[in-house]
This record gives structure tokens, C-alpha cells and sequence, in this order.
């Protein structure tokens, strides 16, 4: 009987560790996990700004834009003005930094070629 038990214990932490894994490998659904990565990703996004990492930055906001977008689209009724705002102020970052970019492209171009003589 204590046999029976301890295989039928095994199984079902075999199982529980099965579903686990499976559940690791997608992506979350859960509106209060996706909002706070955003976040994190929006926070590192601007750390990435002011250390120079341009690529790094837009990497970052652009994947913290389409979790507020998938929050907004797939839960709608979650915290609506609050995943608005916060899509809104990534909106605004990614255009300033490529208003930024395209003006530091500009400046660049306008620089006189230097050649060595």
C-alpha cells in the first residue's frame, strides 16, 4: 500500500513538473505580470537612452509597446486609463528618440568631410 502511494506521489509531481515547464515556455497572460515587465522594459529602455545604447533603448521600448498593446487588446476592461498613459508615454519616448536620432543624422551630414593631406 506505501508503494502505491509513493508512485502515485511521483506521478503527480512528475505531472505538476510537466505543466510547469510547458507553462514557462509561453507567454504570460496575466494582465498584472505583462503591465510590470512593460515597465521594467520601458525603465531600461531609458537607461539604455542615457547610457548611449540607442539600439538597446529601441529594443526595449518597442517590446514594452506591444505588451501594453496586448494587455489593452486582450484585456480591455484592466485598468484601462492606466495601460493608456503608459502606452501613451512610450509612444511619446520612441518618437523623441527618433526625432533625435534623425536630428543628430542631419547634424552628421552637415559636418564638412575632414581628409588627410
Amino acid at each position: 500500500m506505501k508503494s502505491a502511494s509513493i508512485v502515485h506521489a511521483l506521478i503527480t509531481a512528475a505531472f505538476l513538473a510537466l505543466a510547469g515547464m510547458s507553462s514557462a515556455n509561453e507567454p504570460t497572460t496575466d494582465p498584472d505580470s505583462s503591465y510590470l515587465r512593460a515597465g521594467a522594459l520601458f525603465e531600461a529602455g531609458i537607461k539604455a537612452v542615457h547610457a548611449g545604447r540607442v539600439e538597446t533603448a529601441i529594443g526595449n521600448l518597442q517590446l514594452a509597446r506591444s505588451l501594453m498593446q496586448k494587455i489593452s487588446q486582450s484585456q480591455p476592461g484592466w485598468q484601462p486609463a492606466l495601460v493608456a498613459y503608459k502606452l501613451q508615454k512610450i509612444e511619446n519616448t520612441l518618437k523623441d528618440l527618433a526625432a533625435s536620432q534623425a536630428l543628430q543624422l542631419v547634424v552628421d551630414d552637415d559636418q564638412p568631410e575632414v581628409t588627410a593631406r
